[in-house]
Formats: C-alpha cells, sequence, structure tokens
C-alpha cells in the first residue's frame, strides 16, 4: 500500500510474467479516483 493523505491507497500488482497493462490501466484510474474523491 502507497500512502496518500494519510489513507491507504491500493495498487495491484502481480508476481509473475512481469508487466501487465490491464493492472497498469486499473492502478492509474483507482488513482485518479482517489484524486478527484479527494476534492469533493
Amino acid at each position: 500500500m502507497d500512502q496518500m493523505d494519510e489513507r491507504n491507497t491500493p495498487i495491484i500488482t502481480q508476481n509473475e510474467n512481469g508487466p501487465c497493462p490491464l493492472l497498469a490501466i486499473m492502478n492509474v484510474l483507482l488513482l485518479a479516483w482517489k484524486v478527484n474523491n479527494r476534492h469533493d
């Protein structure tokens, strides 16, 4: 977990087979959602 504004932010990873574009997209969407909700 990474820290942002004293709250845990989930980061999705995988253990095998190198980088995964789907996981990268999911992480970007999760972080963007977190930033947008922080301003509400």
